[in-house]
């Protein structure tokens, strides 16, 4: 299926360079670099990303289709101007993102940056093993159809908080916490409270 999603959805022929950002043994980049040898592409593999190496990779390479993750956006987005500009990212036909929600702010500057060729897709790599009872198969995902019919990724389930009565997502919490320009990175949890069951605590 997934070359089929390369060949129809992202136009990948032999002509095609695919970069890797990440190392193979997480699911998703070795099913796109799988896919991408499978359709004759050239493939360039990061052992680990780094956002300005990214950029370098992309313009030596003419760069045309990449699979990543909304971190890596922010971290290229977090670059000093001068840096992000100096490269030439004009080869990119296609990006396609996952693995987490990607906050809106993030995904706007990223359109920005390099045109509408950014895509998202989610899945999990451990839907099969629910193959043999579909009715069971949800990843808990939880999202938004606005009334153009389009879905937004919000959180999971499993990563809710309940503080007090009041369902309280994590990942609204950091969407707004990495935007600032000071932030690295951050995660926001639930830690036992006394009084509320949960307190919700932001690590930046």
């Amino acid at each position: 299926v997934l070359v089929q999603i390369c060949r129809g959805l992202a136009g990948v022929t032999e002509d095609s360079v695919y970069l890797s950002p990440a190392p193979l043994y997480h699911a998703a980049p070795l099913r796109w670099s799988m896919s991408m040898t499978k359709l004759g592409a050239s493939l360039v593999i990061m052992e680990k990303f780094d956002p300005e190496k990214y950029l370098h990779l992309v313009e030596k390479y003419r760069v045309t289709h990449s699979q990543l993750v909304p971190t890596m956006f922010v971290k290229m987005l977090k670059l000093p101007p001068e840096v992000r500009e100096k490269y030439d990212v004009s080869s990119l036909q296609f990006a396609i993102h996952a693995a987490a929600p990607c906050p809106i702010p993030v995904k706007q500057q990223m359109i920005e940056w390099w045109g509408p060729i950014i895509d998202e897709y989610y899945a999990g790599s451990k839907g099969a093993l629910h193959a043999t009872r579909p009715d069971l198969s949800s990843l808990g995902d939880v999202g938004k159809l606005d009334e153009d019919g389009y879905l937004y990724l919000t959180d999971r389930k499993a990563f809710m908080i309940i503080s007090g009565g009041v369902n309280i997502y994590p990942q609204e919490c950091e969407n707004i916490l990495i935007t600032h320009p000071k932030v690295a990175d951050c995660a926001v949890i639930g830690v036992p409270d006394e009084e509320f069951g949960e307190a919700v605590k932001a690590v930046v």
